[in-house]
């Protein structure tokens, strides 16, 4: 039988605060969502960190904690997070070597090739060479037979890099592929050569010989000033063809926070602006792939406050767009804005230079009360009913908000909220709280509390979890990610 008082002792030392003083959680009192509500947003904890929260999961459950770490990675249907993967592997392969090796092909589909190198000098180590070769010997044979290779030869270091961890690493994968360098170097020359490897083409000065509708989206993203500059006649007919729709530019594993960036997202007047146009970056935005589906009620929230400077911005705000274009729902080209006072913003302009326009520079505090305050007040003032209000609101943010007015006791910053929409008559909407940037443990609801979810991260194929998951309790929708049938290869 549960003590009583256990339970309460257990909720009151599970209280802490956020920096600017709201009440929250240390714990959902799952350790596993406690790392799913922050994997996607630990760029800038140190190792240490990582380890603590993955470990603590695995301890949880060894199955769903790998999974969780292969979600991180995964490129294109994942949150794309290369440091705290191979944080986590490094980690996982010392703990357990058995785990990792079991999931070399998990590695190798749902990450990249290079991931492999995290795990020299540790026990798995010889273990992941005999893999490489492997792999490295089937497409050779596959070459010579003129059938399809893997993207290996792509990844592996080269002997004679700029850098010299690369070098180093590209004579260590030389050596363990049993090839002298200059026979390791020619090998890879002519594998890069037959997968068509942009660079490849680049660094022989053949720019006009480059597929530009076959370069990867993110090589596009970064070389494309350099194709215009060697190539410029044969770049611009392609970007012609571009925008008439006569031709195709990838953008499947970027994400909106990099264009945002690229561009040069600027606050200095009224209202945030670009540096800059870049006709391809336009292009690319439009060929992010979608992830909203159907008409969706949903009202995306997005944190501009002064803690959210430099990328997490970049992604509330990027994500926020990202979704009001696509929704074709009530709110479709309409997200809110929330830092010392929140605002409304309808998307106008058929640029995304235009589009960032429209909303305001407001890069003060992190009053999310306010937002919530004023979609009540707005519900009183014209007597609408609960289901004439967002049926789910997606906080996008960095977790620290500021103190709740009308906090009593232990009531988190959620919890305030609730109460409030309560006391004018009103159910509060399913919240989605989504973690760009998570600098501490802080939390808003336990794992069984019904209504609300997390996320994480700067990804927009976490819109389609999201979308599937509403009304479900946070740890109920993080199975459904979890248990994604693309995750079944993983096994512990």
């Amino acid at each position: 039988m549960k003590n009583k008082f256990l339970s309460f002792l257990q909720k009151e030392t599970n209280i802490t605060y956020t920096e600017n003083g709201a009440t929250a959680l240390k714990t959902t009192n799952s350790n596993l969502l406690d790392l799913f509500g922050t994997i996607g947003s630990l760029r800038a904890r140190d190792e240490s960190e990582i380890e603590r929260l993955f470990s603590t999961a695995l301890a949880e459950d060894t199955l769903l904690a790998t999974k969780m770490a292969f979600y991180a990675r995964n490129i294109r249907g994942g949150l794309g997070e290369r440091r705290t993967f191979r944080v986590i592997l490094k980690y996982l392969a010392t703990l357990a070597p058995e785990i990792v090796i079991k999931n070399f092909d998990a590695i190798a589909l749902l990450g990249r090739y290079d991931d492999f190198y995290t795990l020299v000098d540790t026990p798995v180590e010889e273990a992941m060479w005999t893999y490489l070769k492997e792999q490295f010997t089937l497409d050779l044979g596959n070459y010579h037979a003129n059938e399809p290779i893997s993207l290996l030869a792509k990844w592996l270091k080269s002997v004679n890099a700029s850098s010299d961890d690369t070098t180093r690493l590209g004579k260590l994968t030389a050596k363990r592929l049993g090839l002298s360098e200059k026979a390791y170097r020619q090998t890879l020359s002519k594998l890069r050569k037959y997968i068509d490897v942009t660079e490849v083409k680049m660094s022989g000065q053949n720019w006009s010989e480059i597929a530009y509708g076959h370069v990867p989206s993110r090589a596009m993203f970064i070389y494309h000033k350099a194709f215009k500059a060697h190539d410029e006649e044969g770049f611009t007919n392609y970007l012609n063809a571009v925008i008439k729709g006569e031709a195709k530019v990838n953008a499947s594993t970027l994400y909106p926070y990099d264009i945002l960036e690229q561009l040069g997202l600027s606050e200095r007047s009224s209202n945030f602006s670009f540096h800059h146009y870049d006709a391809l970056l336009e292009e690319q935005w439009k060929s992010l792939p979608n992830y909203v589906t159907g008409e969706q009620n949903v009202l995306v929230m997005a944190d501009t406050s002064g803690s959210m400077r430099g990328r997490p911005i970049h992604s509330s705000i990027g994500l926020a767009l990202y979704f009001a274009e696509r929704n074709k729902g009530a709110f479709k080209d309409t997200f809110m804005t929330f830092s010392s006072r929140p605002s409304l913003i309808k998307v106008k302009g058929n640029t995304l230079y235009d589009k960032i326009k429209c909303i305001p520079a407001i890069v003060e505090n992190t009053d999310l009360e306010a937002a919530f305050n004023l979609i009540l007040t707005v519900a009183v003032k014209n007597k609408l009913s609960t289901d004439e209000l967002p049926a789910s609101l997606v906080i996008i943010t960095d977790m620290e908000f500021d103190f709740a007015t009308n906090a009593r006791g232990n009531w988190t910053f959620y919890d305030s909220m609730v109460k409030n929409y309560a006391a004018h008559g009103y159910a509060m909407p399913n919240v989605i709280f989504w973690n760009v940037n998570s600098r501490n443990d802080v939390f808003q609801v336990t794992s069984n509390y019904k209504g609300v979810q997390m996320a994480s991260g700067q990804s927009p194929p976490v819109f389609k979890s999201i979308l599937a998951n509403i009304g479900k309790t946070p740890y109920d929708a993080m199975l459904s990610v979890l248990n994604d049938p693309m995750y079944d290869l993983i096994t512990v």
